[in-house]
């Protein structure tokens, strides 16, 4: 992405929000999965490097090329669904799921062991590369606390009616998930829990909402800070109406650590995008193509391989809320995708974590909740349900059977 284009985008944000104008999804979905098609979202159309405000469709290519040397169906229209095109050079989007940073150490102090589990640090499957821990969740199924990642993250989970890409598992349900990641020094005895569930993707060309997982994890052992974000209490879900384009964001990602800087800003929060997911081979087999997902940019590098995972933060009204899920990105990093979070909990099953904790009738006699130690004084046969204020150091019974443990 040259300059010209970061200068288009600031001036986007200024005079069009796709979101309340009119559905790109609908009318683009065929034209995305052409070769060498990037991205599609709504913005205003230049011509001659004048900004006319006339609402359009941008198709990102990764390199304009000659009409001539194009197949018929191989042509963007000039106009898609009655609304006009403007097309651009837009850098192909990968899935971040495997570290490639610098040298000698690309991610301190983010790739080191952490007890507790907290959002911006590396995990990584039995077998895999590095990805990031979004944040500490509840699953609504059960409301037990679980990690949220990306599903590349933990085994990558294709749906088999489709195309079956050329790695993969039809389930990764039970995998055993690493903190830090083998790559960053892990190994069996840094096992902090097991896929619990994944959203399947499907390959070739249908949509595609998120990429999202949940790890199951122990009650001690989660904490609902970010790294380096430090905010002392939950993080709560936002949706699309709680924020405008041009929202500053911050993630805490594996390989980058804390972002900004440099200064990030969300471009997009409908666009549609083809992401590679290969390892060296390309094509259709490969590709996965999500909607309504939220772009973010910035002028330099703000995200890299092995931030998979990260949650994408925005400070609306003087508190931090999670608005998405990293997943992906240019070779450049300046240029990232993040599924809506609100699209997460749907999908997946999850909600934000208030500091409401359910904790199983097997646990262990004695346990540590936010620094305190917890005594099991009688049995039940019911989950414990112990709450924890946003100051973390204050605690009140929400269950009869609470009264089960004692601090």
């Amino acid at each position: 992405m040259d300059g010209n284009m970061l200068e288009y985008n600031i001036a986007m944000h200024k005079k069009y929000d796709s979101h309340e104008s009119f559905c790109v999804n609908k009318h683009v979905h065929e034209y995305v999965n052409k070769p060498n098609v990037t991205v599609a979202f709504a913005g205003t159309k230049y011509v001659n490097g004048k900004d006319t405000g006339m609402p359009c469709i941008i198709v990102g290519v990764e390199s304009k090329m000659n009409v001539g040397d194009l197949k018929n169906d191989d042509l963007i229209p000039e106009f898609i669904g009655g609304v006009p095109t403007d097309i651009i050079v837009f850098p192909k989007i990968h899935s971040m799921g495997t570290c490639v940073g610098a040298t000698p150490n690309p991610c301190p102090p983010h790739d080191e062991k952490y007890r507790p589990l907290v959002g911006g640090i590396s995990i990584g499957e039995w077998y895999g590369g590095s990805c990031t821990l979004g944040a500490v969740v509840r699953d609504s199924t059960d409301q037990r606390l679980v990690a949220l990642t990306n599903n590349h993250c933990v085994g990558l989970q294709y749906d088999k009616a489709h195309y079956i890409p050329t790695y993969g598992l039809p389930s990764v349900v039970g995998g055993k998930m690493l903190q830090p990641s083998l790559g960053d020094g892990g190994s069996s005895e840094n096992i902090f829990g097991l896929v619990k569930r994944a959203k399947a993707m499907k390959f070739g060309g249908a949509d595609n909402a998120v990429d999202a997982a949940v790890v199951s994890i122990a009650v001690h052992e989660s904490w609902f800070s970010v790294l380096e974000v430090n905010e002392l209490r939950p993080y709560p879900f936002a949706l699309k109406t709680d924020y405008a384009l041009g929202q500053e964001v911050i993630k805490s990602g594996r390989t980058t650590g804390i972002i900004p800087p440099p200064v990030t800003t969300v471009l997009d929060k409908n666009a549609t995008v083809r992401v590679d997911y290969s390892r060296g081979e390309g094509g259709i087999q490969n590709s996965a193509t999500f909607t309504n997902q939220i772009l973010y940019t910035a002028a330099s590098r703000m995200t890299n391989s092995g931030d998979s995972g990260s949650s994408v933060l925005a400070n609306i009204g003087g508190r931090h809320f999670i608005i998405g899920l990293n997943f992906a990105g240019d070779a450049d990093g300046i240029v990232g995708v993040a599924c809506p979070i609100e699209d997460v909990a749907s999908e997946l099953g999850i909600e934000e974590w208030d500091g409401n904790i359910v904790v199983p009738s097997t646990a262990e006699n004695d346990i540590w909740l936010f620094n305190r130690r917890y005594v099991r004084v009688g049995e039940t046969s019911d989950p414990v349900t112990h709450y924890v204020g946003e100051s973390s150091s204050s605690s009140s019974s929400s269950s009869s059977s609470s009264s089960s443990y004692v601090p």
